[in-house]
């Protein structure tokens, strides 16, 4: 039994990284390393780490690179434990609608979320009408009212990245207030940044004009619809994980007490957090 002090904090569901990508094992272990003293409790990765140490966040395998259909036939061949594919910028990038379209339906009739980046309007709605379920990285383009509700309709979700967050555009800002506005989900991911997912991204969200409550949810329990773990995680209540962070201070009069992290807890284990 560990008991909390819990005067002048505020507890709020570890954060979810939906999108941890690495060359290879190696670096993961390295960026898992980092998370240690994170509020990230879940990562979704590319990859394996080769090993598992006592205090990483729960760690979820998924999201392979594939270009083609031949990659999704070999992807399946190996039976791994796959969550989730990306797709390449060799496939997206020509816009080859028909072969976007057969992975998309096929991954769908396995339950796996497909992730895509779209670098231009044109891409972007191929995407949305081939059946992808997650936009990486919020577009630098203004994402027009129709488009946006076609894509809340189908229930895509936007991922924004610790890269992203950090370099935010006024347009990326507009993007993501309009989307959230139309009932989108948001959620966060560290892709090949170094940098981890951190409160700092909520802040973020709060200065695009996200209501806290909703930029909260996009760090905690839209991150665990998207690896698939709501169940167990992403909101505080009997029966789930006790994943979770307590920060000094009351977010809602203070939005940077979100960033002074006192504990962190995964799976009930507790880590003090200088």
């Amino acid at each position: 039994e560990h008991v909390i002090d819990l005067r002048g904090c505020t507890v709020i569901p570890g954060l979810v990284d939906t999108d941890l990508s690495c060359e290879n094992s190696a670096e993961l272990d390295n960026r898992l390393r980092g998370y240690m003293d994170t509020a990230v409790t879940t990562a979704r990765c590319d990859r394996r780490p080769t090993e598992i140490l006592e205090g990483f966040p729960q760690i979820l395998y998924s999201c392979p690179t594939v270009n083609s259909g031949t990659d999704l036939d070999r992807l399946y061949s190996k039976k791994l434990e796959v969550g989730g594919i990306k797709l390449g910028r060799k496939l997206v990038g020509v816009q080859n609608e028909c072969e976007i379209r057969d992975i998309c339906r096929r991954s769908a009739q396995r339950g796996l979320w497909v992730m895509a980046y779209a670098e231009g309007l044109g891409e972007l709605q191929i995407l949305t009408a081939c059946g992808i379920t997650e936009l990486l990285n919020t577009p630098d383009f203004q994402i027009p009212d129709a488009e946006i509700t076609r894509m809340v309709t189908k229930g895509i979700c936007i991922t924004l990245s610790t890269w992203n967050s950090a370099h935010i555009t006024t347009v990326q800002r507009d993007n993501l207030r309009r989307f959230d506005g139309a009932g989108g989900m948001i959620a966060l991911g560290s892709g090949r940044a170094k940098i981890p997912v951190s409160c700092d991204q909520i802040i973020t969200l709060v200065k695009s004009g996200l209501s806290l409550q909703s930029a909260v949810r996009s760090a905690t329990f839209s991150g665990a619809v998207v690896v698939g773990t709501a169940q167990d995680e992403g909101t505080i209540m009997a029966g789930k994980y006790a994943n979770l962070i307590v920060v000094l201070g009351n977010p809602r009069k203070e939005p940077s007490a979100l960033g002074r992290t006192h504990y962190i807890v995964r799976k009930g284990k507790v880590r003090q957090v200088s």
